[in-house]
């Protein structure tokens, strides 16, 4: 953590006080219309990295809490480790911050080994889950803390206390105690003290965990524009997976200290590595078969447990003979009566409803085929009232295109 002025890498965070060319008065800003429009540094391959984790292990007696793991991430950066309990990610964390010491490789930040540096030389700040405020404090002492630790002047301090109350929109209750706020409040405390010091990078650690699912939707918007506005590189460790993918420019899948995928939300689960991936990331239907036919037309998966042959996008991973599976989203797949039209011409399967249920947006299907297989298929609910409502026991035919299939040889 950073002790000094001279440590100081960055400029100070720009607050944006007027609104944007084209925007209302009193919008709030929107995610991507700053740098993260266009924002892929991962793609290009002379972008240098911010951080680097080249074969990093962790163990901790014969338990491998990070297994030979390597990871880059970049400048003004909302990076996500995303994975269960135990899978390593605050371990991960914990070695960025010198909280820890990796038993093997290499941790870099801007080029520089981090090894031989302590955490309070580190420019890096973390944000607990428990926010870990001062009682006894105003808001306003409460973010100046450090700022006083480190030695700043007192006009520095009060300039930037100032600018992050502006910041994080708490000018009126700069004077509050803590149990004289809300959850919300709390939270956007923490954040401003930790921003105060001006780290190269913030770390988060379940930041939004503590807050009802309401306002831990609102906080995520906040938190996202925040980021975008001061230019800072984040780490977030997180085990919720909508939190992950509203937050995040990148999101790495951690199983068992390894990490699984990396990648763009979308494109994490759009296009899977794996059916662990694909399983963690969202709702799928896995269905397991032999590749017979593998080409720029597609996939095609003999699947013997269903009873049927389904088509896929292509891959390069797909070899004739070989064993993997269909991996296919509940909202790619259409379903309605049976009998109603001519049958699809690929991808279809007919099955009897055995459960569903309404969930506001859509309904959920759970269909069992005459194999005994359950697929799961939803439905938005465009309009209020539905005048042929599917429900149980009916006979209805599912069905998807092949582009919205992906095969998984792992």
């Amino acid at each position: 953590m950073d002790t000094g002025e001279d440590r100081l890498l960055i400029p100070p965070p720009a607050v944006a006080l007027t609104e944007p060319p084209g925007e209302a008065a009193g919008d709030p800003p929107r995610r991507g219309q700053q740098q993260n429009a266009g924002f892929a540094p991962w793609d290009d391959p002379a972008a240098v990295p911010l951080i680097e984790f080249e074969g990093v292990s962790k163990s901790y007696g014969e338990t491998l809490a990070v297994d030979d793991l390597s990871l880059a991430i970049y400048p003004r950066e909302f990076f996500a480790l995303l994975g269960p309990s135990g899978c390593g990610k605050t371990t991960l964390m914990r070695l960025l911050a010198g909280f820890e010491t990796p038993s093997a490789g290499t941790i870099r930040l801007e080029g520089r080994d981090l090894g031989a540096v302590p955490p309070h030389e580190r420019p890096i700040n973390m944000m607990f889950q428990s926010y870990a405020l001062f009682p006894h404090l105003s808001v306003w002492d409460n973010i100046a803390f450090g700022l006083r630790r480190d030695r700043v002047a007192k006009p520095e301090i009060a300039r930037r206390v100032d600018e992050m109350l502006t910041l994080v929109q708490l000018t009126g209750q700069a004077r509050r105690k803590p149990h004289q706020l809300s959850g919300g409040q709390r939270q956007r405390v923490a954040l401003a003290r930790s921003l105060a010091k001006r780290p190269r990078v913030l770390l988060l650690d379940e930041p939004l965990a503590a807050l009802d699912k309401k306002l831990r939707g609102e906080t995520q918007f906040e938190l996202m524009n925040l980021q975008e506005e001061v230019g800072i590189t984040f780490l977030i460790v997180t085990h919720d997976q909508e939190e992950a993918m509203v937050l995040a420019d990148r999101i790495a899948i951690m199983r068992e200290g390894r990490i699984e995928q990396v990648a763009p939300p979308r494109r994490l689960y759009e296009s899977p590595a794996s059916r662990y991936v694909a399983d963690f990331v969202g709702d799928v239907n896995l269905i397991e078969g032999t590749v017979t036919e593998s080409g720029p037309g597609g996939v095609r998966v003999a699947a013997e447990g269903i009873g049927a042959t389904l088509l896929t996008a292509p891959s390069d991973e797909a070899a004739t003979g070989a064993p993997g599976c269909v991996a296919v989203r509940p909202e790619k797949i259409a379903i309605g009566p049976a009998g109603d039209g001519p049958p699809p011409a690929h991808n279809a399967l007919e099955g009897v409803i055995y459960d569903y249920a309404y969930l506001g947006e859509y309904t959920l299907f759970r269909v069992r085929t005459a194999s005994g297989h359950l697929i799961e298929a939803s439905r938005l609910n465009r309009s209020r009232f539905d005048d042929n409502p599917l429900t149980w026991d009916d006979r209805v035919v599912l069905s998807f295109e092949a582009d919205d299939a992906v095969f998984l040889d792992r």
